[in-house]
């Protein structure tokens, strides 16, 4: 693996962690709607590392301005896998 793709792994992991402990304050403090938000934030970010790690797409895309159509590339990479049909 490229060694820019495993910082870019790091970025997003660390990223999702950092996101995921400040969705466990806020679901602590009672602000539901915001944990919710920073916990959607942790996901993407994770899903984010694990592309990359995969190599589902490239890390070029992943940082594009088409990036909001990488959800559907996923979704096609894995179709074939997930239970839902």
């Amino acid at each position: 693996m490229e060694p820019k793709n495993l910082i870019a792994i790091e970025h997003w992991k660390n990223g999702a962690i950092e996101e995921l402990g400040a969705a466990r304050s806020l679901l602590e403090a009672g602000h539901y709607r915001q944990s919710l938000f920073w916990s959607h934030l942790a996901a993407e970010k994770a899903l984010k590392a694990h592309v990359i790690a995969k190599g589902i797409a490239p890390l070029e895309f992943i940082h594009s301005d088409a990036s909001h159509i990488w959800p559907t590339l996923i979704w096609n990479q894995c179709r074939p896998w997930c239970l839902i049909s």
